[in-house]
């Protein structure tokens, strides 16, 4: 079993973080608002050219007895943990990614989580029914 973030998912991603910049720019624009400005639109650059391809690039793919997660342009990074030691499964959906399908998965394991932002509903769910029951496919 395979997923991928969709490019949607990664966009509503990357919608957030560019949202989250401008308000944390607010304060800046009464001391100089060009410069503010500026700044806010390098962040939307970074955002759109370099964070959501980054977030697009996610694949999870459940084997018999693992969980692996790729994600990454330049720099691959495979994490991979035994279904065993997966212990929570989150599902976060705002109300704009309920209209776009996507949401936000964190998954727990013994020591660390990781973070697949993006992803359909559908899948999210499939993997987390699948988790729940030992990683026996339904």
């Amino acid at each position: 079993m395979e997923f991928q973030v969709t490019r949607s998912g990664a966009a509503l991603i990357g919608f957030w973080v560019i949202l989250t910049g401008a308000v944390v720019s607010i304060p800046f624009w009464s001391l100089n608002a060009v410069a503010a400005l500026f700044w806010l639109a390098v962040w939307c650059v970074v955002c759109l050219c370099v964070l959501v391809p980054r977030w697009a690039s996610c694949r999870v793919r459940v084997g018999g007895n693992h969980l692996t997660v790729r994600r990454g342009l330049l720099f691959l990074v495979t994490k991979r943990m035994p279904l065993r030691f997966i212990s929570g499964c989150h599902i976060l959906q705002t109300p704009v990614g309920r209209r776009m399908g996507g949401c936000v998965l964190v998954l727990i394991a013994s020591g660390t989580f990781t973070v697949i932002p993006g992803i359909r509903r559908a899948d999210a769910e499939q993997l987390a029914a699948k988790l729940s029951h030992g990683g026996k496919l339904l």
